[in-house]
């Protein structure tokens, strides 16, 4: 069995047939099964850089990389269901809070 880092797996079979399955999903920093749906990027910060309501073109690919088809999104709708809620509401939380002021500051000089 190969192991994909998009949470399936492909169970190579005896008789060569391949089936993609789902595999349970877990937190990616601590293994935890109670997943959340974090926003990839943080609102605030969205609202800050003015890219609130803008979209982003993304490639959707098959798992060799063959391109499927291509969508849009809102920068706000992008969500990660990687991180578990314990994870997510400690210390990634506590991280962003600690971080805001500076990257605020940093997006200031950049402008």
């Amino acid at each position: 069995m190969v192991r994909i880092d998009v949470g399936y797996r492909i169970d190579v079979r005896e008789n060569g047939g391949d089936k993609l399955m789902p595999e349970k999903r877990q937190c990616v920093f601590c293994e935890g099964k109670s997943l959340s749906k974090e926003h990839i990027f943080a609102q605030w910060l969205l609202k800050e850089l003015e890219i609130y309501d803008k979209n982003v073109s993304m490639t959707h690919a098959s798992v060799i990389g063959v391109p499927i088809s291509n969508r849009n999104h809102a920068f706000s709708k992008l969500i990660n269901g990687l991180v578990c809620e314990k994870c997510n509401n400690g210390w990634m939380s506590q991280l962003e809070g600690d971080c805001k002021k500076h990257i605020i500051n940093l997006g200031v000089s950049i402008k």
